[in-house]
């Protein structure tokens, strides 16, 4: 059986963002689906970003946004983490940003046959 978490919607700013209170486990919605090209990068985006992010997880539930499962112990960096990863999920509304993306996370293959992957 799975459990489902609360969804919050999240209107995250230019400038800045604000978050309502809230109660972890949580769901961050930051932005609804979008065409196929644009979700595929944004997925991608949030799958690669969750390795660096400390107070939240990226996710997608009915649109893209980040998982919250225990208090922050500091709201401020709670805050700047989303509002970070909702900026780049801004650019890549953008169809020619998000094909540019897909295209530089795709796995390299040098000449020698030795594949170029994250982290390498």
């Amino acid at each position: 059986m799975t459990t489902r978490i609360p969804t919050l919607d999240v209107v995250t700013g230019v400038l800045a963002t604000v978050l309502p209170p809230i109660s972890p486990p949580v769901f961050l919605r930051l932005f609804p689906p979008a065409s196929s090209l644009v979700d595929r990068a944004r997925t991608r985006f949030l799958g690669v970003a969750t390795e660096q992010l400390v107070c939240c997880a990226g996710g997608w539930h009915d649109g893209a946004g980040v998982v919250v499962n225990a208090p922050a112990p500091d709201g401020a960096a709670l805050t700047a983490e989303v509002h970070e990863i909702a900026r780049a999920l801004r650019a890549l509304a953008d169809e020619d940003v998000a094909r540019g993306y897909l295209e530089l996370m795709k796995p390299r293959v040098a000449s020698g046959g030795a594949s170029f992957e994250e982290g390498d």
